[in-house]
């Protein structure tokens, strides 16, 4: 099946959270990418470190001052999970 009748076929039916969701899991993996494909050397001079830790990716270098590359990615899904953990454990999402 060609990828335009699958989408015809299976149409998109994400409300928002999950669409943000899809999309930060997408970028996550973009940028794990891109950092694991630097040349040792860029990773060196850059001071590049990319970690993941429960599913959010910490992204840093000494070399690059960006706030778009100096930051986490993943702490919406991170923020939910430990929301449907605390609400399948009696808590609502919103208590402490």
């Amino acid at each position: 099946m060609s990828t335009q009748l699958a989408c015809i076929e299976a149409p998109l039916d994400y409300d928002d959270g999950a669409l943000a969701a899809l999309a930060e899991r997408a970028e996550r993996h973009a940028w794990k990418d891109i950092v694991a494909a630097a040349p040792h050397s860029v990773k060196l001079s850059a001071q590049l470190f990319a970690e993941q830790l429960d599913g959010v990716l910490i992204l840093a270098s000494r070399g690059i001052r960006n706030p778009l590359f100096n930051r986490a990615i993943g702490l919406g899904e991170a923020r939910r999970r430990l929301s449907l953990d605390r609400h399948g454990n009696g808590l609502s999402a919103d208590s402490g």
